[in-house]
């Protein structure tokens, strides 16, 4: 836990504990993904007063990542066998990885209708498909 927020019930965390994590979250670049959602990860399944719930699963990613993936959520589900919630990570890549091994936001492909008469066009058009991994693209061109 990096908050008193992230806990309901029982005895309080030790607060240096808390912010040892989180220093240690902050220095090694690892930002909190948030999530959607009921807060709590955790919960030691009694009713009442003794309930006990925390978050104390959380995804983390660095920074390179998290601009490869920025559509990226992170999804609490309800207990199901287990005092831990599942959470389900839905990836979503916006970029794309080019030869040279740079990142580059993915591009729309245009066509003019001149290029179509031109008898390599469908070779032009397929190889530039191809370079930046979008068959879904060629598809819907066809």
């Amino acid at each position: 836990m990096i908050d008193e927020g992230e806990k309901s019930g029982g005895r309080d965390w030790p607060r240096t504990q808390m912010e040892n994590f989180r220093t240690t979250l902050d220095e090694c670049g690892l930002p909190d993904m948030g999530f959607i959602g009921l807060q709590f990860t955790w919960c030691n399944k009694w009713e009442g007063p003794k309930m006990i719930q925390e978050r104390i699963d959380r995804c983390v990613c660095d920074f390179s990542w998290q601009s490869l993936f920025s559509e990226t959520v992170v999804e609490h589900f309800e207990y199901w066998r287990s005092d831990h919630r599942p959470i389900l990570l839905h990836v979503h890549q916006v970029h794309s990885i080019v030869n040279n091994g740079s990142v580059s936001s993915a591009r729309r492909f245009y066509i003019e209708e001149c290029w179509a008469n031109l008898e390599e066009c469908a070779d032009i058009v397929a190889n530039s498909f191809s370079a930046t991994g979008s068959q879904q693209g060629m598809n819907e061109l066809i």
